[in-house]
């Protein structure tokens, strides 16, 4: 099962073991797509320039984030759904996160977040989800500090659960997060607005964060910012990671690609802050690509449900494997022995090769599922 070659056999075996509402549900996501198809484009209309005749006999991958040493600058996001793919759930992600040494951003959604520092050595990050729906202690910070977690990552993007139809075609989601919930849903919630007390209906307000940051002394990260005025309100309010992200094209649909806005934020952040992305990474390239447009590193989402449903934490463990083995390679090719001598003038703007779609990087995989 940790043989996988290539991230094309990881996907392949991905499909095999997901039933067909799974299989969608990872690949896929609100309404239209569009969001989903343009994180993939906005990749796919970079090019590469290497730099040729560089001594690139040792390449170094590693990259500095929030005081630790990354093997590889790709984190592992927030998926609150892992069990669905198996049973191991987030403490067998946390367990390939420690073995390959990155960090994983665990989900707000998990009721069992305290125990996962307990089970595992891995660098933590806590998310705290933000949803009309959900309420959190709003001591939630300081637990996380006190469970072991590194930094806090608020989920800003994602305030209503999104149409996502194929879900609701296939029967995934419960009543109260289906669309035909929702009017009389809002009804409820005009009539009986927040509160906050001991828990916090969520009122989406640039104060939470100082109620986040005076519950506990860990680094502030802020998901969601995809507009350079959103990018310096966060560093304003102190944030220490700007984490730039649409939720995977799962929340807003039409929406701009995140690598389209990266640069946007990269230049209102001014250094201010750390840049970290989400959104359409596929490959090691991919994340050459943002590095040159400033992120400090990736987070990667589909690739870690694919590789969780193929193979458990063995597969995602191998799944970095191979991402390292990608961005050494790509890296020298580019002609940089590390990544912090990547810069804009690495890559530049050209058409896309293929039509958009999130399995693109993959022919194989489009050639075998015929566009699955």
């Amino acid at each position: 099962m940790t043989t996988f070659r290539t991230l094309q056999e990881i996907i392949l075996a991905a499909h095999r073991n997901l039933p067909t509402p799974l299989w969608d549900f990872i690949t896929y996501g609100t309404e239209s797509e569009t969001t989903v198809m343009r994180n993939r484009q906005a990749f796919d209309r970079l090019a590469l320039r290497p730099d040729i005749m560089s001594d690139v006999r040792d390449v170094d991958v590693t990259v500095p984030f929030l005081n630790q040493t990354l093997r590889i600058p790709a984190i592992l996001s927030p998926v609150g759904a892992l069990k669905r793919f198996n049973e191991k759930g987030t403490a067998g992600a946390a367990k390939a996160t420690a073995e390959f040494g990155t960090m994983q951003i665990v989900s707000g959604v998990i009721s069992d977040f305290e125990d996962i520092p307990r089970q595992s050595s891995a660098s933590l990050i806590y998310a705290v989800q933000g949803d009309i729906e959900l309420k959190f202690p709003d001591d939630i910070a300081r637990r996380a500090q006190d469970a072991g977690y590194r930094a806090i990552a608020f989920v800003a993007e994602a305030s209503y659960f999104s149409r996502r139809e194929r879900d609701v075609h296939h029967n995934l989601i419960s009543s109260r997060k289906s669309p035909a919930s929702y009017a009389g849903y809002l009804r409820d919630r005009r009539s009986s607005p927040p509160q906050v007390g001991n828990d916090m209906a969520l009122a989406f307000d640039w104060k939470l964060l100082d109620l986040l940051r005076s519950t506990c002394s860990l680094p502030l990260i802020l998901k969601g910012v995809t507009t350079a005025a959103d990018a310096r309100r966060a560093v304003d309010c102190g944030v220490d990671v700007v984490y730039v992200s649409n939720h995977g094209g799962r929340a807003l649909d039409h929406a701009l690609g995140t690598a389209s806005v990266l640069p946007e934020v990269v230049d209102a952040v001014a250094g201010r802050a750390t840049v970290i992305m989400d959104g359409g990474v596929a490959r090691g390239t991919d994340i050459l690509k943002a590095l040159a447009l400033g992120a400090k590193a990736v987070c990667i989402g589909k690739l870690q449900a694919y590789a969780f449903a193929a193979a458990g934490d063995a597969g995602v463990l191998r799944l970095l494997e191979i991402l390292e083995e990608e961005l050494v390679v790509s890296a020298g090719l580019l002609g940089v022995s590390r990544l912090d001598q990547i810069s804009a003038r690495h890559v530049a703007n050209a058409d896309p090769v293929y039509p958009p779609h999130p399995l693109n990087p993959f022919p194989l995989v489009m050639e075998r599922l015929g566009r699955a």
